[in-house]
């Protein structure tokens, strides 16, 4: 597969196309083309690590966006834990605009732990603004500013909307879905990548 056509697959796949139709558009083999995206993510995840460290904004903002996995989380059964409700939590640098950190989980505790862990790899900013989760206020440290409210969050709240409209699966009353818990994440590391390299916000 030549360099053009992989970057197609990658752009179409980050622009919101789905797995199975850029498949059929290309002529290539849906495995072919899940291969292409899964070994792109794994490198995008490797440079983001390298490139956002010690960053210094004034202010860290975090949110959570939801989405699902093969079915609405009512008609999961109990031992059903990779299926359902599926949230992307994001951390952004206010002032600079790029995504620090990404998680996806269920709507947990442990969940923003992670997020809020991975953050603090990126940036020793002691400033945080979240929306009211309760989650937040029992996950950071006491000795974090931590300011909550929407207003604060308007700038996420923008992202995620991009974010959102951008990526396919994520689209809202749409019958776009998450068909694999783990292609969630695949996705999440590209469409990470892509905002923060290569998407031209006008």
């Amino acid at each position: 597969m030549n360099p053009q056509e992989i970057h197609s697959i990658l752009q179409s796949h980050a622009e919101g196309s789905s797995l199975r139709g850029f498949s059929r558009i290309s002529g290539r083999t849906y495995r072919t083309v899940v291969s292409v995206i899964r070994a792109a993510s794994h490198k995008a995840q490797i440079i983001h690590n390298e490139e956002i460290k010690q960053v210094e904004p004034e202010t860290v903002n975090a949110d959570e966006m939801w989405s699902f996995v093969q079915k609405k989380q009512k008609k999961c059964f109990p031992e059903e834990l990779i299926k359902g409700d599926c949230w992307i939590g994001l951390s952004l640098a206010k002032d600079s605009c790029i995504i620090l950190a990404a998680r996806v989980g269920k709507h947990t505790d442990s969940f923003i732990e992670e997020l809020v862990n991975s953050t603090e790899g990126k940036t020793a900013c002691l400033n945080w603004q979240t929306d009211g989760w309760s989650g937040y206020e029992r996950v950071l440290s006491s000795y974090v500013n931590h300011q909550i409210g929407k207003k604060n969050t308007r700038r996420l709240e923008r992202t995620n909307g991009i974010l959102r409209q951008q990526t396919g699966r994520w689209h809202r009353r749409q019958n776009k879905f998450a068909k694999m818990w783990e292609q969630t994440k695949v996705t999440t590391r590209l469409v990470v990548s892509y905002f923060n390299w290569i998407w031209k916000n006008s």
